[in-house]
């Protein structure tokens, strides 16, 4: 299978956990800019995540508290462009 030429982040919530981090990684060998999120008390499994998968950008917050995003969103627009 080919590499994927759209740069268009992936978002990716519950990324340290076993479902989230194959997900990850299975985007991120595949060529796709994936940005990883998981809550704060999973920070280390997350730094695991990104480290293991170039090109992944981990963001730690609890993605079901609706404040924790626009940080989140500004930095994605800011590095990726807005979204299409």
């Amino acid at each position: 299978m080919g590499k994927i030429v759209d740069r268009r982040p992936i978002v990716v919530t519950g990324a340290a956990g076993n479902l989230g981090s194959a997900l990850v990684c299975h985007l991120a060998t595949r060529g796709h800019q994936v940005v990883a999120i998981d809550r704060p008390e999973a920070g280390a499994a997350l730094s695991a995540v990104a480290r293991e998968a170039a090109g992944v950008v981990p963001f730690e917050l609890d993605a079901t508290s609706p404040e924790t995003w626009p940080p989140v969103l500004e930095r994605i627009a800011r590095d990726f462009g807005p979204p299409s």
